[in-house]
């Protein structure tokens, strides 16, 4: 290796020896001289290096200061049995230090043997890849995820932010996922290992990390104008009824708090959420004596849909055929959110109101203002527009009506004699005419389902494009059950017969619920029994 030596020599004493043994000494000396020479550099019966340690010739200096490590970086790597180690023009390496060779820092151990793999200096772990040189930033090893700082390539640990996302790496540097508990709180990290805020669904139940920081948040919490409760243990979003406490709260499957509302037809919950006995001027904002929801003051086609049990009119299939209508008719399944919808759609009837989207030019729109107006007659905001509804019928005109209207309209629709009137109207001209008309032709739930999208679509009437003149179309191509024939067959005959209906109209050229329903008939789903999933304009909804 061209290690250095020892040239000491005896001087207090003279020795006298002969020419025989002067020779002999020359001899053994150039013998020595000749087998150091012939040893490999970085190799000899396994290590140059332990071969001249044995022999006497270590090295007296196999590194320099810093400073001098730099000036004599010029030298070759050289490869032995256990490895690489680097040789200076000189004869040294380095041992025991950190260098930079072409760009490239590397490390070498206390014999000089050039560092690979993980390695721990002055209390911090860095990285070397094979070829030894260190790496930086991102570290994929042992199936796991590490951040080496890119300034000095020193594992980091805790949080650390990249690229404008935030990672947790562990006290061992690997990189979380998943849920993590650090600082006394729970936080989200996707597969990728970035920290996840808002909502998250996870393993089918949802949570909300707040925004600003990521944590997991629990009890009651408001989103985006609406109230949400999430579990003061686990954190899962409820839905369904909650009790805190004495007072019980209704949570939609959105997770929304309900207010001001009638829940399954007969529990009342205030604009506080909670549920009370009676509506009062506090909760509803009207009269007490305006406030009864008991059976006296429910329309009759109410009642007459609440027994007939088994069907879409009542129970959880009503629940979900009001859910597959309202995402058609408004894009969302909560369906109670929606009482309070108002807007034109540029669809020539004006006004599109309410739960199932009644509309100024038909005339329902008016029905529900004039039922509403009797079930709530004292000061009621909707009678002073009864007028001008009445003369929109058949036109799209705003007359009379306007941002006044609108208002009104939004009003009313928080109090409980509103949600009956629009539901009496529902039933009375499109409920009970689909399921009694699906009932007659044999047709299983899914088919009263299909019956009653297309009244309130269409409308009642006997013309070509009403509900009765599609029926009658899909009736010349195929039999109902009740005659003999196949349910599925008869089906898709009516839904052809709807679609060409449809697509006379611009603004229901759209098949996305004809489509829907075809993916039922073709899945079976006959009873429309849950878990439903679908796809309604390219928004995707699910029923559990």
């Amino acid at each position: 290796m061209g290690n250095t030596r020892n040239n000491t020599r005896n001087k207090g004493v003279f020795v006298r020896v002969s020419r025989v043994g002067l020779a002999c000494i020359i001899g053994a000396l150039l013998c020595a001289v000749c087998w150091t020479a012939s040893v490999p550099v970085a190799h000899a019966s396994g290590d140059a290096r332990v071969a001249a340690s044995q022999t006497g010739q270590e090295p007296q200096t196999n590194s320099v200061a810093a400073a001098g490590e730099q000036a004599r970086s010029a030298g070759s790597w050289v490869k032995a049995s256990k490895g690489w180690w680097y040789r200076y023009a000189d004869g040294t390496w380095p041992a025991n230090t950190s260098l930079q060779i072409k760009g490239k820092t590397y490390r070498f151990d206390p014999k000089g043997w050039m560092v690979t793999g993980w390695s721990k200096v002055a209390g911090e772990w860095r990285f070397y890849a094979r070829s030894g040189a260190m790496r930086i930033g991102w570290l994929k090893t042992g199936g796991k995820w590490y951040y080496l700082e890119p300034s000095s390539g020193k594992m980091l640990t805790g949080w650390q932010s990249v690229a404008g996302k935030r990672y947790y790496l562990s006290s061992s540097g690997a990189m979380k996922t998943g849920w993590l508990k650090a600082d006394g709180a729970w936080y989200r990290l996707a597969s990728s290992g970035a920290l996840v805020m808002g909502w998250q669904k996870v393993g089918g139940k949802w949570y909300y990390l707040d925004p600003s920081n990521g944590k997991m948040l629990t009890g009651w919490q408001k989103v985006a104008g609406k109230w949400y409760y999430l579990d003061a243990k686990n954190g899962d979003m409820k839905t369904g009824w909650l009790k805190l406490g004495s007072d019980w709260y209704y949570l939609t499957k959105s997770g929304a708090m309900a207010t001001n509302t009638t829940i399954s037809g007969k529990y009342w919950v205030g604009a506080d959420g909670k549920w009370t006995t009676k509506p009062t001027s506090a909760t509803t904002g009207s009269s007490s004596a305006a406030g009864s929801t008991g059976s006296a003051n429910i329309p009759q086609a109410t009642l007459e849909a609440n027994k007939l049990v088994g069907t879409i009119a009542q129970g959880t299939l009503r629940d979900t055929v009001f859910a597959l209508v309202s995402s058609a008719e408004n894009s969302t399944i909560d369906f109670n959110a929606e009482y309070g919808y108002i807007e034109d759609i540029g669809d020539g009837r004006g006004y599109t109101c309410g739960i199932i989207g009644f509309t100024s030019a038909t005339g329902d729109l008016l029905d529900v203002v004039e039922l509403y107006v009797k079930l709530a007659p004292a000061n009621n905001p909707l009678q002073p527009y009864l007028p001008a509804l009445r003369s929109a019928v058949g036109s799209s005109t705003h007359a009379g009506l306007g941002s006044g209207f609108v208002s009104a309209w939004k009003k009313a629709c928080v109090t409980p004699q509103m949600k009956e009137a629009q539901n009496a109207i529902l039933n009375g001209q499109y409920m009970l005419p689909a399921v009694k008309t699906a009932q007659s032709d044999g047709l299983s739930p899914l088919g009263q389902y299909i019956y009653y999208d297309a009244l309130v679509m269409h409308g009642p009437g006997n013309d070509a494009e009403s509900f009765g003149g599609i029926r009658a179309a899909a009736l010349k191509k195929a039999k109902t059950p009740a005659q003999g024939g196949s349910e599925a067959t008869y089906l898709g005959a009516f839904l052809d017969a709807r679609s060409k209906v449809m697509l006379k109209e611009e603004a229901h050229s759209d098949l996305s619920r004809i489509t829907v329903q075809r993916t039922f008939i073709k899945e079976g789903k006959w009873d429309l029994s849950r878990p439903l999933s679908w796809t309604m304009y390219g928004d995707r909804f699910e029923l559990k």
